[in-house]
């Protein structure tokens, strides 16, 4: 049933298919009229990775930092919008230290304010089914995450209105980065941080 201009076949991989109807960046693959496969069991995703394509088709996991989705001119318009806003990227980056490889806007994200992708083979679902296997040496292989913020959102105006303001920054910057991990079905680190940051924000 694939559409002839459809250039991958698009998978997600979560613990249900109510999880994984749930994640942002669905929506858009969604609107695309294209088809999404549903991956529930952890060794699913693996298996796609292994296999590569079918009939000549890639498999794209619409959790990938590039779902390679957009046409030449929005291309150019969202690349414009990441230069404009690269200083308070930077100042992102700063504020989770480490925690993601890169801040940007997203072209996938509809309704949603932020989503968490992977720029890696490792999709952020790989890295959970793999930090549940035991390990002795108590190391494993981690998800090269980017943190995608919807243009068109209110919260990105938001953040861009307080951004003069160093500890609100934070919070913001915080709550947004939990929000992004909670969707992506991600366990929060540390769930008191995040209800105080959030607690915080409410309480302004």
């Amino acid at each position: 049933r694939m559409k002839e201009d459809q250039p991958h076949i698009y998978y997600a991989a979560g613990a249900s298919i109510a999880r994984i109807k749930s994640l942002p960046q669905v929506e858009s693959v969604l609107q695309k009229g294209y088809e999404i496969l549903y991956l529930t069991e952890n060794v699913d995703e693996f298996c796609l990775q292994i296999l590569n394509s079918y009939d000549e088709k890639p498999f794209m996991s619409v959790q990938s930092a590039d779902l390679k989705l957009e046409t030449e001119e929005e291309l150019e318009q969202i690349k414009a919008k990441n230069e404009e806003s690269k200083s308070l990227f930077e100042r992102m980056k700063s504020v989770l230290s480490g925690r993601v490889a890169d801040v940007r806007l997203s072209t996938k994200l509809v309704s949603q304010p932020v989503c968490i992708s992977s720029a890696g083979a490792m999709s952020v679902e790989m890295e959970r089914i793999l930090e549940q296997m035991p390990n002795p040496e108590g190391q494993h292989a981690k998800a090269e995450k980017v943190l995608e913020l919807n243009p068109n959102h209110a919260l990105f105006t938001k953040l861009q209105n307080i951004a003069s303001d160093e500890q609100k920054f934070a919070a913001y910057t915080e709550i947004l980065y939990g929000q992004a991990l909670l969707l992506e079905g991600v366990d929060l680190p540390d769930p008191g941080a995040f209800v105080s940051k959030l607690t915080e924000i409410l309480t302004d």
